[in-house]
């Protein structure tokens, strides 16, 4: 089974076989994604291992995995106590090959038309795809969701139930749009608490009119209580000019002020020393 993983989006070839005793048909078919696969045939995906015990099943996953750069194996090993639904869970999570019933295309052939209509709507339009990727991502970041949460069965069975026919992004897509996010959220919050210009004199008046400007600009009237600022005399009156609003001095500027205020006194017996120094050290 070949798998171009190019944007992590999984294509597979409706003309590829994984077992030996598979045909093959010609490579120049043209590729199409699937997304349905019989649920009997679970070794056509896996090769067949020795089980640790009797009616046990263990096989590695053979899904070629093909990036810009090589080709490789899947490989994944799965040992289960003889069912398949975790084989089927690999499969859906990582290479978006999904199970049906195989009785069920056969007695209503057009309903399967009908789904391969959605599966050839889907790989055509990767604008939707894209759109639910990104809602996938911002349930991930407000909700403050791990990454293994796409790896659990309840998850990935709650996705298909809504849409059968979306494929879950790779981890490793997922952590490139996490990225995105920030950096697109970082760029918004670095504009947010930019500095405003503000043209001379800078006077209380001056002040006051532009941080009722912005305070507009944002829609926070209603949500501006306070406002923190130096011990200026200029930003103590822009703060008296702001309605409905308080004042809360800096604490580090008063801690500057009240410390540049205590070495007064130091700094007048420090130039008296100088002063003594320079009248013994100037030649007489």
């Amino acid at each position: 089974m070949e798998l171009n993983n190019d944007e992590d989006n999984a294509y597979f070839s409706d003309s590829a076989r994984t077992d030996s005793t598979a045909g093959t048909e010609a490579s120049g078919r043209k590729r199409r994604r699937v997304l349905v696969a019989d649920k009997t045939d679970i070794w056509r995906y896996f090769n067949k291992l020795d089980p640790p015990k009797p009616k046990h099943k263990k096989g590695s996953c053979n899904v070629e995995i093909r990036t810009s750069k090589d080709v490789k194996i899947c490989g994944y090993v799965i040992n289960t106590n003889g069912s398949t639904g975790n084989f089927w869970s690999h499969l859906e999570a990582n290479h978006g090959i999904l199970r049906f019933e195989k009785e069920n295309t056969s007695s209503n052939p057009t309903q399967a038309k009908v789904d391969i209509m959605f599966q050839k709507q889907w790989s055509k339009n990767p604008k939707r795809k894209r759109e639910c990727d990104e809602v996938l991502t911002e349930f991930l970041i407000d909700d403050m969701q791990p990454l293994y949460v796409l790896k659990n069965e309840g998850f990935i069975n709650l996705v298909k139930t809504l849409d059968p026919y979306y494929t879950l992004p790779s981890d490793k897509y997922v952590k490139k749009l996490i990225t995105k996010a920030y950096n697109n959220s970082k760029q918004e919050l670095i504009k947010l608490f930019a500095c405003q210009y503000m043209e001379y004199p800078h006077t209380s008046q001056n002040i006051a009119r532009t941080i009722m400007n912005l305070i507009f600009e944002w829609g926070l009237e209603k949500k501006f209580i306070c406002i923190t600022t130096d011990n200026g005399s200029n930003m103590v009156a822009a703060s008296r000019l702001l309605p409905n609003t308080f004042r809360i001095p800096c604490a580090a500027h008063t801690l500057n002020l009240v410390v540049n205020k205590g070495l007064i006194p130091v700094e007048i017996l420090i130039a008296h020393a100088k002063q003594l120094i320079n009248f013994f050290m100037s030649p007489k």
